[in-house]
């Protein structure tokens, strides 16, 4: 079976995308980011206007600003606030993914980078500006806001730095995980599940769901192959992720819409005609042809049930383009 049809709907994630993490200074200007879709630093002892007149050559640029920085600062690390402006000049592009923390990072917010160059803040009032003393912004779409609880807890240690603006690529495999269930990063898929029960999670539901999950994507094609070359990366919170991720994105497809299919919802086998031509038709022929498989396939809707695993959204967006065009 060929999948390219299916893969070629997969969202890839650009290799020049730079991810960011944004201070909002422990929380005192989250809300002022996110309701005026922007990012913010520096005060108005400088302006936009004065900052892109510095050389854009790194070396230049920090000689250029330090001494202002030192004339109008107390700071004792003038070089690093220069390293701040230079990041957020020349480093931060158009269509970069940045993250900004709430007071107590109780929640995040992801947004994306959507000028070509800083601005000034242009401030209504007086009051305004007594409210934020920010002058330098970058436009923002925000995408989402999340509990702490929904990223992965290694991305928690990114919270910990001190800088006003911290390069956060080490941390992007975990922040397009909760941006997307299903993408394409570096030639590699990645598949979230998303574990959304409240109970305790028993281990023999889970660990039976991807064994018969995976059994079944072996069984599709007559054990030619396995599906040993998927990884798993597992982080379980009640509610919680699991991640699988693989070169080979035909096989992560097919576990992607076996769930879909499995779990119900508005895709039940019913709704499709199996005589259908397109890529769906072997996978519904297959989990509806062998009455054997039909028990097996009831006993995975019982464990997906059971752990409220919620169908990733873009195979949904995926399966929805293809039944519309087999109409």
């Amino acid at each position: 079976m060929n999948f390219s049809e299916i893969i070629k709907k997969i969202p890839v994630i650009e290799d020049q995308v730079n991810y960011w993490m944004v201070r909002t200074s422990g929380g005192k200007f989250y809300d002022q980011f996110l309701s005026n879709s922007k990012i913010a630093m520096g005060s108005d002892y400088i302006t936009p206007e004065n900052v892109i007149k510095f050389p854009a050559k790194r070396e230049e640029f920090f000689k250029a600003i330090s001494p202002v920085i030192q004339a109008n600062t107390d700071s004792e690390r003038p070089g690093l606030t220069a390293s701040q402006f230079y990041r957020f000049y020349y480093e931060i592009k158009k269509n970069d993914v940045v993250i900004i923390p709430s007071e107590s990072s109780q929640f995040l917010s992801i947004g994306r980078i959507m000028d070509d160059k800083p601005e000034a803040f242009t401030f209504q009032s007086d009051e305004a500006r007594q409210k934020c003393d920010h002058v330098h912004t970058r436009n923002v779409h925000w995408l989402t806001t999340k509990s702490r609880h929904a990223f992965n807890p290694n991305l928690i240690s990114l919270l910990f730095s001190h800088n006003a603006i911290v390069d956060a690529n080490d941390y992007k495999d975990f922040i397009n995980g909760v941006l997307y269930d299903f993408f394409i990063q570096d030639n590699t898929g990645h598949l979230v599940i998303n574990v959304n029960t409240e109970e305790s999670i028993k281990a023999k539901t889970l660990f039976y769901l991807f064994f018969e999950l995976f059994d079944l994507t072996d069984d599709f094609y007559s054990n030619q192959f396995s599906a040993n070359d998927i990884n798993i990366r597992i982080n379980l919170n009640s509610p919680g992720k699991v991640e699988l991720i693989s070169k080979n994105l035909g096989k992560l497809s097919l576990v992607g819409m076996f769930i879909v299919f499995i779990a119900g919802g508005n895709f039940k086998c019913g709704d499709f005609q199996v005589g259908t031509d397109g890529v769906l038709k072997p996978i519904l022929q297959f989990l509806s042809e062998d009455a054997e498989r039909q028990s097996k396939i009831d006993l995975l809707n019982s464990a997906l049930s059971d752990l409220n695993v919620k169908e990733p959204k873009e195979i949904v967006n995926i399966i929805k383009e293809m039944k519309i065009a087999q109409k």
